[in-house]
């Protein structure tokens, strides 16, 4: 009696372990776009929507913190500024924007839904081109921002938007600083959550007594 109360506890144990753990839900990609909004000193020179390639986003919501994170776009364009710059295009071969070296909550997230976040480092580079005003071959320019901060909001149990981060500030080849903004969404499947993992775990519970009740 005292060994299956012992091995009843473990078992319980665990899947309340399981349960634990699952509080970060991962979204699995399945689609998702990000509107890049870019300045100058002169004003909005880019405002435009595009889809992403590949991404993953990971929010803890209990702790309220957005674990890890990870967006890719392109290839993609010309896209066309405007201001300063009417008359010049940008062809992005790729982007990607990503945690950096050390990264985590610079400071607490506040709020409900949208929730307030800042985090960091960031690594955040593109390679793009440029035709028209000024012309340039493929390069690779890194954003300067240390930081990520702005809304996280839940909109329902498969998207999570970012909503106006600043991804940096790019010295782009003749034109000069750009800094973009960029609300992104992202649509995907969260992964199986405490209550579903819970009850994985009690179900295993089951399956024992009842093997131990045949044997």
């Amino acid at each position: 009696m005292r060994t299956r109360l012992l091995t009843t506890f473990v078992l319980v144990a665990a899947a309340l372990g399981l349960a634990d753990s699952a509080q970060a839900t991962t979204y699995t990609f399945t689609g998702g776009s990000v509107t890049l909004l870019g300045s100058d000193s002169g004003g909005t020179v880019l405002s435009t929507t595009i889809p992403l390639t590949g991404t993953q986003v990971t929010f803890n919501l209990p702790a309220e913190t957005l674990t890890s994170f990870q967006f890719t776009a392109g290839p993609d364009g010309p896209l066309a500024l405007t201001g300063n710059l009417h008359g010049e295009d940008i062809t992005l071969t790729s982007g990607t924007v990503t945690p950096g070296s050390g990264y985590g909550p610079i400071a607490p997230t506040t709020g409900t839904n949208p929730y307030l976040f800042t985090v960091g480092p960031i690594a955040a580079s593109a390679t793009v081109s440029g035709t028209g005003l000024y012309v340039f071959g493929s390069t690779t320019v890194n954003g300067t921002n240390a930081s990520l901060a702005g809304q996280i909001t839940l909109s329902n149990p498969s998207t999570l938007t970012l909503n106006g981060i600043t991804i940096g500030v790019f010295s782009l080849p003749v034109v000069g600083n750009v800094t973009l903004k960029a609300d992104v969404i992202f649509q995907g499947v969260p992964e199986p959550g405490t209550a579903l993992l819970l009850g994985s775990g009690l179900v295993a519970l089951g399956a024992a007594a009842r093997r131990r009740g045949l044997s």
